[in-house]
């Protein structure tokens, strides 16, 4: 079996297995939240006026950094003065963010992903994995009433 389609596969059981669980009840902010790996990316969109708008009817798809990617990227004091310059961080954040629902695989297939801000990024398989710009997908298809949440192992600068 080849190591692309053993990442398709995964992704596609993981996705049946959120559907079957009722994974489309909250928004994706709520979602995010409740899987306790993106807090910082959380706390990062409510210091840029995102929240609202990503709770909205979308659909979007967030390729949401860990909190690890946030950690071994930025400083406190680093992080602290993004928070400062509202207009740069609202550029990261939107940087992974799409419109419309892109599941893992679609998103894979599709070479490239047109994020609200910054330029196109590339996506590909490397060694079985999905990747995006480099960064790894560490959580696939997390549906929710408004879109679609994967979690990345790194941080995209537009």
């Amino acid at each position: 079996m080849k190591m692309g389609t053993r990442f398709l596969g995964a992704v596609i059981l993981a996705g049946a297995f959120l559907q079957a669980a009722g994974a489309q009840d909250v928004d994706l902010i709520d979602k995010a939240l409740a899987t306790q790996k993106f807090n910082m990316f959380l706390s990062l969109a409510r210091d840029a006026d995102l929240t609202f708008e990503l709770k909205g009817s979308g659909p979007y798809t967030i390729f949401a950094p860990t909190d690890e990617a946030f950690t071994s990227r930025y400083t406190k004091s680093q992080l602290d003065a993004l928070r400062g310059n509202r207009n740069r961080l609202r550029q990261i954040l939107l940087h992974h963010v799409v419109r419309g629902r892109v599941d893992a695989v679609s998103a894979v297939k599709m070479g490239y992903i047109h994020p609200m801000e910054g330029t196109a990024i590339p996506t590909r398989i490397v060694g079985g994995r999905g990747m995006i710009d480099g960064a790894r997908f560490v959580v696939t298809n997390v549906n929710a009433s408004n879109g679609i949440l994967h979690g990345i192992d790194k941080v995209l600068v537009p």
